[in-house]
C-alpha cells in the first residue's frame, strides 16, 4: 500500500505526533503543594489528546499495511520455492522479484536465474540438433534476457537470428512526411519515425536507409513530389523490396507568443510585471501502407502543443523563453512518439505471426 521511503516519511510523523502530546502545552496555573514544595501542572490537553489519537491512527495504518505487504511477500516467496523445486524457473523468478528482500528471496533469485539459463541454454542446443532454429532462437532470446554474457549464448544467438532472417524478415521504408506547414518538418518526421522503430531492437525487423529511398525515388521521377497513388506506392515498394511503406502528412503547424502584465508594488514604487507564454501547435496523421496489396494497415491521427512560460520586469527581456523552432520540435517529438509506438506494435505482430507461421511449417 505504500513505499518503503513513505512508510518512513509517516513513521517520522507519527514520532511527533506521540512525542508533542506527552510534552504538553505551556502550564496555565502552577500550584504549590504545602507538604513537599512540589508543583504540579494544570494544563488544558484536548490538542494533546487529539495528536496523540491522530497519531495512533496513523502508526495502526502503517503497521496495517506493513503487514499485509509482508504477508504477500511470504506468498510470493513461498510460491516461488514450490515452483523452483518443480523445475519451473521462469515462473519462480517472477514470484521471487515480487518477493523483493524477503528472507533471502534475492538468493533463490539469482539461483533460479541461473537454473533457467541452463534450462534454456540446453532445450537450445536440443533443438538445434533436431534443425528447429525457430525453437532454439526462442531458448537463446531467454538467457539473453537473463543473462547477455551465459556462456557462447551471444554469438550462438547471432548465427541462429542470421539463419532465420530470410524467412521472418519485415522490411519497412518512410517516406518523407507531406508538409505545407511552413515549418521544415517532413524530413524531420520519417527521420524520427525511422529512429524509433530501429532503437526499440525488433528482431528481424529492417528500415530502408534513407540515401536507397531518395535513389529509387528519383529514379522514378517521384522524389520531392509529396503525392503517390495506390500503383506508385506498389513500384516504389517492389523495387525496394520492402513489405510496408509508411506516410505521413503534416496537417498543421503554427507558433505564437502572448504576453500579459501585471501592476507590482513594492516599496511604494510601482512596476509592470510581464509574462510571456509562447507556445506551437502541431498536428499530423500517418499510415502504414502493405505494398502487396496497396492497403492501409495501419493509421493514426494526433496533434500536440508545447507550451513555455517567463517572467520579466522588462518588456523584451524574456531570455529564458524557448524558441518557437525549439517548442514546435518537442510538438513533433511527441507526435511521432504516438505514431512510432503504434508501428512498433504492429511490427511486433506482424514478426510473431511469422514466427508462429514458421513453427508451423516446421511440424
Amino acid at each position: 500500500m505504500f513505499s518503503r521511503k513513505m512508510q518512513q516519511q509517516i513513521a517520522l510523523f507519527l514520532s511527533l505526533f506521540l512525542i508533542l502530546p506527552l510534552l504538553g502545552p505551556l502550564p496555565e496555573k502552577v500550584l504549590a503543594a504545602p507538604e513537599d514544595n512540589s508543583v504540579f501542572l494544570e494544563a488544558n490537553s484536548g490538542s494533546g489528546n487529539a495528536l496523540l489519537v491522530t497519531g495512533l491512527i496513523i502508526g495502526g495504518i502503517i503497521l496495517w499495511a506493513r503487514s499485509a505487504g509482508e504477508k504477500k511477500r511470504a506468498q510470493h516467496y513461498q510460491v516461488g520455492v514450490e515452483l523452483m523445486a518443480a523445475g519451473q524457473y521462469d515462473a519462480a523468478i517472477t514470484e521471487f522479484q515480487q518477493a523483493k528482500k524477503y528472507k533471502d528471496a534475492p538468493v533463490y533469485l539469482e539461483k533460479a536465474k541461473a537454473a533457467s539459463c541452463d534450462y534454456h541454454y540446453t532445450a537450445a542446443q536440443e533443438s538445434l540438433a533436431q534443425n528447429n532454429h525457430l525453437s532454439a532462437y526462442r531458448h537463446l532470446k531467454r538467457v539473453i534476457e537473463l543473462n547477455p554474457n551465459y556462456r557462447a549464448v551471444p554469438d550462438l544467438y547471432a548465427r541462429v537470428k542470421a539463419w532465420l532472417k530470410p524467412f521472418l524478415t519485415v522490411k519497412v521504408a518512410a517516406l518523407d512526411f507531406d508538409n505545407s506547414s511552413g515549418y521544415n518538418l517532413g524530413r524531420q518526421a520519417s527521420g524520427l519515425l525511422v529512429d524509433q522503430i530501429v532503437n526499440s531492437g525488433l528482431d528481424f525487423v529492417e528500415v530502408v536507409e534513407r540515401v536507397q529511398l531518395q535513389k529509387v525515388l528519383q529514379e522514378q521521377r517521384l522524389w520531392g513530389s509529396g503525392y503517390f497513388d495506390t500503383r506508385d506506392l506498389q513500384e516504389i515498394g517492389k523495387l525496394l523490396g520492402v513489405n510496408y511503406l509508411i506516410l505521413g502528412e503534416i496537417h498543421n503547424a503554427q507558433a505564437n507568443t502572448n504576453t500579459t502584465y501585471t501592476v507590482v508594488t513594492d516599496n511604494d514604487k510601482t512596476r509592470f510585471r510581464y509574462r510571456a507564454e509562447r507556445e506551437a501547435h502541431l498536428s499530423a496523421g500517418f499510415r502504414v501502407v502493405n505494398v502487396r496489396t496497396g492497403a492501409v494497415t495501419v493509421s493514426d491521427t494526433a496533434s500536440r502543443t508545447a507550451r513555455d512560460t517567463d517572467y520579466s520586469y522588462w518588456r523584451w527581456g524574456f531570455n529564458n523563453l524557448d524558441s518557437e523552432s525549439k517548442l514546435m520540435q518537442q510538438a513533433l517529438e511527441a507526435v511521432i512518439r504516438q505514431f512510432g509506438n503504434k508501428t512498433i506494435i504492429f511490427l511486433e505482430k506482424e514478426v510473431s505471426q511469422g514466427l508462429e507461421g514458421q513453427a508451423t511449417t516446421a511440424l
